[in-house]
């Protein structure tokens, strides 16, 4: 269950530290965004979006988790306005660049909301209560 969620708090990390890429290599801090680059780190950043929801469908495929645990694919219009985000940072737009760790945690925020509640409703709604 935590895969999905580990994800997104790495994508907090990553907004983060692709954020600071400047800061940190004048400063001479080693982060996997300095290492990567500007572009890299959004692919990344990018990435691990994705994964959150991949792995949270491959659970439920592999039926580890009960279908109202897919909850969280409510947020697909949120993760489409997040990666139109990382394109403008792609692009160059260093307000979007600020905004990336703003928005990974509240996504993961709202993910994981969605995601508890599914996993609380299940018992429930399959009549064997909480």
């Amino acid at each position: 269950m935590s895969l999905p969620v580990g994800f997104l708090v790495s994508a907090i990390l990553n907004g983060n530290d692709v954020r600071d890429i400047g800061h940190d290599r004048s400063a001479g801090i080693e982060t996997l965004a300095t290492k990567l680059g500007g572009v890299s780190g959004l692919q990344l950043q990018r990435l691990l979006y994705w994964s959150a929801f991949l792995s949270l469908l491959l659970m439920f495929m592999l039926k580890l988790i009960p279908v109202t645990a897919l909850l969280p694919f409510i947020l697909l219009p949120v993760l489409r306005r997040t990666l139109r985000v990382i394109r403008e940072a792609e692009a160059g737009q260093a307000e979007s660049l600020l905004l990336l760790e703003k928005m990974a945690a509240a996504f993961h925020f709202q993910f994981g909301i969605l995601l508890a509640v599914g996993l609380a409703i299940s018992p429930w709604l399959a009549g064997k209560g909480l």
